[in-house]
């Protein structure tokens, strides 16, 4: 089953090879903060060393679609490893953003979980 990928700022951040300062008062210890935006559609905040990108997830024709925007442009080399990641099946790189969609279909419910998953797993990230 695909899951929601909540860390794609690690990929960027290894591509990008860079340790930027982030004074965010929201950060936690490494580095890292991750914030819900909203809850329909799924928008995801994150920030890793400076590198902000905002990722969203949609469930259309059961597919999830996941849109991955950063504050800067997104290395070829990102763009490969998502191509080369077997949970999904159309992947589409446009400078400063990725948008993929899974290879197999959910369920609402299913989607619903994973969404919820993922909403817990951006807060524990800020403990």
């Amino acid at each position: 089953m695909h899951a929601l990928k909540l860390a794609p700022f690690i990929a960027l951040m290894a591509a990008f090879g860079f340790i930027a300062c982030d004074d965010s008062s929201s950060s936690s210890s490494n580095g890292t903060s991750c914030k819900v935006l909203s809850q329909e559609p799924l928008v995801i905040e994150t920030v890793q060393e400076g590198v902000k990108s905002e990722t969203t997830f949609k469930l259309e024709g059961n597919k999830v679609i996941e849109t991955i925007k950063a504050d800067r442009d997104i290395p070829e080399e990102v763009c490969n490893s998502y191509k080369n990641d077997s949970d999904y099946g159309d992947i589409e790189c446009n400078k400063n953003t990725v948008t993929t969609t899974s290879k197999d279909e959910l369920s609402k419910n299913e989607f619903e979980t994973l969404k919820n998953q993922a909403i817990n797993s951006c807060k524990a990230l800020n403990d």
